[in-house]
């Protein structure tokens, strides 16, 4: 996982020198808008969608990473912007708006893309299933508190 992070940092490293991605978050073209696309707005959402990811994976390291994910999913349509970044990308090659080096590093990027969000839809759903037994063994335990004041107050008034 260091190395697909680190990968990454750089892919947004070398994109920051060719100005292909600043740390301002544009808004993502509607679907309906798609065949405007062209490379350079693509790059732009795909290396803002990246650089989201990236911080969404650290943030899933961290104990309040569920209200700062949530928040930040809200705030920037993030699930939108996931699949926009990938049906702009598909629209460019599909379009032959590129040339094929240019489609191969699309490729690539988009392939990143899917799995780094396929990671961390993962994470985020083992992290609900740990979440949810432990709530369950808390309400169980409070059930079993709750059984024993009952006897005991039972006892207490025969």
């Amino acid at each position: 996982m260091e190395i697909a992070k680190c990968r990454l940092k750089y892919e947004i490293h070398r994109l920051r020198q060719l100005k292909l991605y600043d740390d301002t978050s544009k808004p993502v073209k509607s679907l309906s808008n798609m065949s405007d696309i062209d490379v350079d707005t693509y790059q732009s959402h795909m290396e803002n969608v990246l650089a989201w990811l990236l911080d969404a994976e650290d943030h899933l390291n961290v104990q309040e990473r569920s209200r700062r994910m949530s928040r930040k999913s809200k705030n920037n349509s993030t699930l939108m912007s996931v699949g926009n970044a990938l049906q702009e990308g598909n629209r460019l090659i599909l379009d032959n708006k590129v040339a094929e080096s240019e489609e191969a590093e699309i490729r690539e990027q988009m392939t990143l893309l899917n799995s780094r969000w396929e990671a961390l839809r993962v994470a985020a759903m083992d992290r609900q299933a740990v979440l949810h037994e432990v709530l369950m063994d808390l309400q169980k335990k409070q059930l079993d508190d709750l059984n024993v004041w009952l006897n005991k107050m039972e006892r207490v008034s025969l």
